[in-house]
C-alpha cells in the first residue's frame, strides 16, 4: 500500500528544505524511472548536511528541474487511467477498443491537474498571492529555472505528476500455460439439421477436457450442409497466462484478453458482453513482489458452444460462430512507495 506524499504546507513541521521532504520526491522519481525502463541517471537521496536544492553533476539544474523534464518526456510510458469506465483509477477498460497509454503530454498534464504544466514564480506577495490556486496570476508555467522561488507549488506539482504516472502495461511476453482443449469428432449425418444438431450435443456431453491447445480462450460451433451430408463441429480452449514483471515493487495486475473471431462470424457465445476486437477484463491478481506471475485459467464455460452460439434448426445457410482470445495484456498497478490517491 502506497504512502501519500507529505501534504505540502500542512504545518506540523513541514519544511521544503528538509531532506526527508525532498527524498520522498527523489524516491518516487527513481522508482518511476526504473519501472519505465527509460534511461536517466538516478538522483541521489539527500543525507544529513544536504538541502533540497543540492545540485547533481549529471544535471544542468536542480533535481527539481531534472524530475520535471524527465516525467514529462516519459508521458507515454503510463497507462491512461482517465480512459477507464469510471474515468479514474478505480475503473477498468472492459469492453473498450484499446487500453491506451497517455497519447499526449497535454492529456498527461490534465490527468495530473496541471493543464498548463508546472507552476513557476519569481515573486510572491504573501498578502495578495494565493499559491494554492493553480491559476493565480503569480504563476507562469514551465520547467523551473535558476532564480525561481523554491515554493511549495514545486513540491505539490511533482507529487501530482508522479501520482498520475500510476500504471504501466505489459503487452508482450505473456504465454499460454496450463492449456486445455475440448472438442468432438465432426458429426455427420445424411438426414437433416435437427438430427446433426442432436448428435453434436450428445457428442459434446460425452467429451472431456484434455491437455493442449495453446490459446487463452476459444469457443466455436458450426452446422453446415455440404450435400448430401449435414455436419456439426464444436470446440473450446482455455489457458492461463504466464509472464514476468519487475520485482522492484509489489504490483497488482489487471488481466485483459482481446476477443476476436476464430472462424467466420464473431458471436459472444458465453455472453461476456464484449464487442468484436474489444478487450475483456478477466481478473485482478493481488499485489505481489514476484518475478513470474500466472493468471487463473480462462475457464469461462464448459457448456456446449452450440447452445451459446444459438444455432438452431432450420438454418438458412452454413453457419459458423466463434469467439477467441489469443492476445493478453496486463495493466500493472504499482505499489509505489509514495503516491497520492
Amino acid at each position: 500500500m502506497s504512502t501519500p506524499f507529505t501534504a505540502v504546507g500542512s504545518g506540523t513541521g513541514y519544511d521544503p528544505l528538509h531532506i526527508d521532504t525532498v527524498n520522498e520526491l527523489i524516491t518516487a522519481f527513481n522508482e518511476h524511472m526504473d519501472i519505465s525502463s527509460r534511461s536517466h541517471l538516478k538522483i541521489a537521496l539527500r543525507v544529513a548536511g544536504d538541502d533540497a536544492h543540492k545540485r547533481d553533476s549529471a544535471d544542468t539544474d536542480s533535481p527539481f528541474y531534472a524530475m520535471q523534464v524527465w516525467m514529462e518526456n516519459a508521458f507515454n510510458s503510463w497507462a491512461d487511467w482517465t480512459q477507464t469506465d469510471t474515468g479514474d483509477r478505480t475503473g477498468n477498460f472492459n469492453n473498450q477498443a484499446s487500453i491506451p497509454n497517455f497519447a499526449s503530454l497535454a492529456a498527461f498534464r490534465t490527468a495530473a491537474g496541471l493543464p498548463n504544466g508546472f507552476r513557476r514564480a519569481t515573486s510572491w506577495d504573501l498578502s495578495t498571492d494565493d499559491w494554492t490556486d493553480y491559476n493565480d496570476g503569480m504563476f507562469s508555467y514551465g520547467h523551473i529555472q535558476v532564480g525561481d522561488i523554491l515554493g511549495p507549488w514545486i513540491y505539490e506539482d511533482l507529487q501530482a505528476i508522479m501520482s498520475a504516472a500510476s500504471w504501466t502495461q505489459k503487452t508482450s511476453g505473456i504465454t499460454a500455460t496450463n492449456d486445455e482443449q475440448r472438442t468432438i469428432p465432426t458429426q455427420q449425418v445424411l438426414t437433416n439439421c435437427t438430427d446433426v444438431r442432436n448428435a453434436s450435443l450428445a457428442a459434446w456431453t460425452a467429451s472431456s477436457w484434455v491437455g493442449g491447445g495453446g490459446t487463452f480462450y476459444r469457443a466455436f460451433a458450426s452446422i453446415l450442409n455440404p450435400a448430401p451430408y449435414w455436419e456439426s463441429d464444436q470446440l473450446r480452449m482455455r489457458a492461463a497466462g504466464t509472464g514476468t514483471v519487475s520485482t522492484l515493487l509489489p504490483v497488482a495486475i489487471d488481466v485483459y484478453a482481446q476477443m476476436t473471431t476464430y472462424i467466420l462470424d464473431y458471436y459472444d457465445i458465453d455472453s461476456l458482453g464484449i464487442t468484436e476486437d474489444y478487450w475483456y477484463y478477466f481478473e485482478t491478481l493481488v499485489a505481489a513482489q514476484t518475478a513470474t506471475r500466472t493468471t487463473s485459467v480462462m475457464d469461462i464455460s464448459s457448456a456446449a458452444p452450440l447452445l451459446g452460439a444459438n444455432i438452431t434448426c432450420p438454418i438458412a445457410s452454413d453457419t459458423f460462430r466463434s469467439i477467441e482470445a489469443t492476445d493478453m495484456k496486463w495493466v500493472l498497478k504499482w505499489d509505489w512507495t509514495y503516491e497520492n490517491p
